[in-house]
């Protein structure tokens, strides 16, 4: 792709009050430079686990040890500075391509500037979007600062299935009550905007040549077609293609209902009880529901995006515009 991206601007300013460190990476005693040569940025829900553990196992990649570091979507860890940063890539020795997966790096905005506008004049209700305290959202422009010649690789999801995941996920870490319904809470932790694909990404390619992206669909290149799509990847990273042995692996499963409720109120009992007792995760109650409306709600709220998103991308997205009426597993 060669033509230039059109703007978007988001909701909100860039965080403020961030320290400015030198651009020059941490040298390594071996005279060469520890830094990324490429980024997973996200998305989140969307595979890049399996992705990271994938590309851990090729002999001439280094992923840092820590797979989400988050220096530069969080203002903690970037006030580390960079020589903090690059230490995570001290272990490489010869490998050629190094690189980290923090999927919360696509996150920069909730979504087109218009899409409250666009409910209002229809009548719906806005979405309040609640953004975090302590996170960048000006991240493409911190990285390219640091690393302009990354290579970038991306993993979408049909953005209702990925929403849904990500609602059990907060609910899982604690964050947000197992009684919440998703459109009370959407706005919160990236759980609607992260799936506003394109927004997100025209902000990255104001930064960053849409040449340096790799975009894989989750339910094409990771589920149904996993051997092709690593094959892409390590072709974008820069390295020879191989087959990793468990290329089959499925990485964070959702837990259990009944676990989720257990965990949210006595996270300590919670544990200990379902390795007791497994049999505990086949209760047909408690549940959380994300009702068949609620699902034809969020693929109404993603619609436009998704067809902006398919012109943007050059490939057909046809597989989402049928909302999934069904229980994520």
């Amino acid at each position: 792709m060669s033509m230039r991206w059109p703007g978007v601007r988001c909701r909100g300013g860039h965080a403020t009050g961030r320290a400015e460190f030198r651009r020059v990476p941490q040298t390594r005693h071996d005279g060469s430079v520890a830094h990324p040569t490429f980024l997973v940025i996200g998305a989140q829900r969307s595979g890049t686990t399996w992705l990271a553990a994938m590309l851990r196992s090729h002999p001439d990649v280094f992923v840092s040890p820590t797979k989400e570091i988050h220096f530069f979507d969080r203002t903690t860890a970037y006030a580390n500075g960079i020589d903090w940063y690059t230490r995570h890539f001290d272990g490489r020795t010869s490998e050629r391509a190094v690189g980290e997966c923090t999927p919360d790096y696509l996150w920069v905005c909730d979504g087109p500037p218009s899409l409250n506008e666009e409910r209002r004049q229809s009548g719906e209700s806005e979405i309040d979007f609640v953004r975090l305290s302590g996170r960048n959202y000006d991240i493409p422009a911190l990285v390219h600062e640091h690393f302009p010649d990354l290579q970038l690789v991306v993993t979408l999801r049909n953005p209702v299935d990925r929403a849904v995941s990500s609602f059990y996920h907060h609910i899982r870490m604690r964050r947000i009550s197992p009684r919440s319904s998703i459109r009370e809470v959407g706005g919160r932790y990236g759980i609607l905007g992260e799936g506003f694909y394109r927004a997100n990404l025209v902000q990255w390619f104001e930064h960053f040549s849409p040449e340096r992206f790799l975009v894989l669909l989750f339910e094409e290149d990771v589920v149904e077609n996993p051997r092709e799509g690593l094959s892409r990847v390590f072709d974008h990273v820069g390295v020879e293609d191989m087959a990793p042995p468990e290329v089959g692996t499925k990485y964070n499963e959702r837990a259990s209902d009944p676990f989720l409720y257990a965990r949210y109120y006595a996270p300590r009992l919670a544990r200990r009880a379902f390795e007791v007792a497994p049999s505990l995760h086949r209760l047909p109650y408690p549940r959380i529901e994300v009702t068949d409306d609620d699902r034809r709600w969020l693929g109404e709220l993603y619609r436009t995006e998704n067809e902006r998103l398919e012109e943007l991308l050059g490939r057909s997205l046809a597989a989402w515009r049928t909302p999934s009426l069904r229980r994520l597993k």
